[in-house]
Formats: structure tokens, C-alpha cells, sequence
């Protein structure tokens, strides 16, 4: 689970230095922007996001994992956000906040625990939200591929000259 702190905590601990932070924090914040800004011209808000990062060897900040994904991000549908907002109503969601209220709804659970099993309908209703915002995002049709995601992801790794 994700703690709250603050930057002062963080720089007090050790965790950080006052400029590792202040650098990783600019960088967030031009990530975001970037983000609010594409997701508007695909009909999305960019709601809120997380960004992991960590020092290369040379002690330089890197951005370390999924950057924008329906995984580490919130995005709502821009159309009818006023109309629904000004109602009260929820938002139309494409990310996995849709499984978070299902499970509190459904199950009361919040997180704490062994969670419920998720039903195939369930599953369903999130593989379509992700479906629909990777083709808003990207514009491209989505086209599930079939076969090892352990091949797949080394393909892609030597494809990048990561291997």
C-alpha cells in the first residue's frame, strides 16, 4: 500500500536528498502535464497518476516502471464530466478504479485482507474499460496476441537493445 509523506519526512529519514526530490517532483509535474494534455485530445482527463523512480549509477534520477497506464492512472471520460459533476454523479471511469468500487460495493472490501474472488463478468467489465482507453490513448485497435508474455516481453526487450 501506498503511504503518505511528506517531503521534509522523506529528506529527514535519508530516504532522499532535498535535490533528488525537488528534481523528481519537476519531473512528475512535466510528466502530468504531458499526460492531462494528450489524454484531452483523445476525450479523456488524466484524473491523477503515480510515477516510480529511482538513481541510475551515476546518480541521476529515472523514470522506473509504467508511465500513464490504466494500472497507475485515473482517467475519466471528458464528455458529460460538467453534467455529471454538477449532478454529483460518478464519473465514467477507464482504469482499474472500476474494480476498487466494485469491491467496496460489492464486498465492503477496501483493500485489507485477502480479497474476494472477481466473477468472470467482472473481469469482462475491466477488460473492456482497458480495451476502450489503450484505444483512445493510442488510437489503434486493440489486438489481443496470444502466447508466452514471458517471450513476448524478452522480444521486446532485445527489440529495445535492453538484452
Amino acid at each position: 500500500h501506498d503511504a503518505l509523506t511528506s517531503r521534509e519526512e522523506l529528506i529527514t529519514r535519508g530516504a532522499i536528498s532535498a535535490e533528488h526530490y525537488d528534481e523528481a517532483a519537476r519531473i512528475a509535474a512535466r510528466l502530468f502535464a504531458a499526460g492531462q494534455a494528450w489524454a484531452s485530445t483523445r476525450g479523456l482527463i488524466l484524473v491523477d497518476t503515480k510515477y516510480e523512480m529511482g538513481l541510475d549509477a551515476d546518480g541521476r534520477i529515472v523514470v522506473i516502471d509504467e508511465i500513464h497506464t490504466p494500472d497507475s492512472s485515473r482517467y475519466w471520460i471528458a464528455d458529460g464530466y460538467e453534467q455529471r459533476f454538477a449532478k454529483g454523479e460518478d464519473q465514467r471511469m477507464l482504469d482499474k478504479e472500476n474494480i476498487r468500487q466494485w469491491l467496496i460495493r460489492e464486498h465492503g472490501f477496501s483493500g485489507q485482507g485477502k480479497p474476494p474472488p472477481l466473477s468472470d463478468d467482472v473481469r469482462v467489465m475491466l477488460a473492456t474499460k482497458y480495451i476502450e482507453v489503450f484505444e483512445r490513448l493510442t488510437g489503434q485497435t486493440f489486438a489481443s496476441a496470444v502466447g508466452s508474455v514471458a517471450d513476448r516481453i524478452q522480444a521486446n526487450l532485445e527489440a529495445k537493445g535492453y538484452l
